[in-house]
C-alpha cells in the first residue's frame, strides 16, 4: 500500500494482471524483475510497465496467501534451475525454489545467475563445436 500511495497512484484504476493480456507470462516477481533490468536507462515504456505493475498491486491490496488448518507438519522443499529458459536476449541460469508447511507455502525465491559459469561457457562452446562440425 505504502509504494502505492508513495508513486502518487492510489487513486488509479486498478488492473487484474502484472502487464498487458497479449503477453503469456503474468508472474509478478517475473515482471518486476524485468522492469528492474532497465533501471539504469528506463524508457517510457518501461515506466508504463511499472504503472501497470502499481496498478496491478492495487488490485491485490487485499490478496494474500492463505493458509489452511492441517494436521501435517511435513516440511517439503522443491527447486528447479533452467539455463536461457525464456529469457534467450540475457543467456543466463535461472534457478528458484519453493517451500511448503503442510499443504501451505511459506517460502520462495526466484533469481537469474549473475555471470555465465565456467562449467557452462565450456558446455556452450563444446555444443557449438559440435553444432558446427556438423553443418
Amino acid at each position: 500500500m505504502d509504494v502505492v500511495k508513495h508513486a502518487g497512484m492510489w487513486n488509479c484504476k486498478p488492473v487484474d494482471t502484472p502487464i498487458s493480456r497479449g503477453t503469456s507470462i503474468f508472474n509478478t516477481p517475473f515482471v518486476v524483475n524485468k522492469v528492474c533490468q532497465f533501471l539504469h536507462s528506463p524508457t517510457t515504456t518501461h515506466w508504463s510497465a511499472v504503472k501497470r505493475i502499481l496498478r496491478y498491486v492495487k488490485d491485490t491490496l487485499s490478496t494474500g496467501l492463505k493458509m489452511r488448518k492441517s494436521s501435517s507438519t511435513l516440511v517439503s522443499a522443491f527447486s528447479d534451475g533452467d539455463w536461457i529458459g525464456s529469457c534467450v536476449d540475457e543467456r543466463l541460469s535461472t534457478g528458484g525454489f519453493v517451500v511448503f508447511f503442510g499443504p501451505d507455502l511459506v517460502c520462495w525465491s526466484a533469481w537469474k545467475q549473475p555471470t555465465l559459469s565456467r562449467t557452462l561457457a565450456l558446455a556452450l562452446r563444446l555444443s557449438t563445436r559440435h553444432w558446427l562440425m556438423r553443418q
